[in-house]
């Protein structure tokens, strides 16, 4: 979910420039990251197929790409976090 206050064909082409194949929405009131308390920017939340918070980790996900993939790996299997 992009936050960024402006329009969403500036976020949409970033989407395109990046390479991005998921699903990313524009949330410009603030109102999805207000719900989630988020703290900082970026922020990446792994939630699992029932819809529970697995996992979470607040800046730049590349510095944490190893503790990101076992959480996914323990998610799909059906492990808790």
């Amino acid at each position: 979910v992009s936050v960024d206050q402006g329009d969403v064909a500036r976020v949409r082409r970033f989407v395109d420039e990046a390479g991005m194949t998921m699903p990313v929405l524009h949330d410009p009131t603030g109102r999805i990251e207000d719900s989630y308390h988020v703290v900082g920017v970026p922020t990446t939340f792994l939630v699992g197929a029932d819809g529970t918070l697995q996992w979470q980790y607040t800046g730049n996900i590349t510095d944490v790409l190893d503790q990101a993939k076992q959480a996914i790996d323990r998610t799909v299997a059906g492990g808790a976090s």
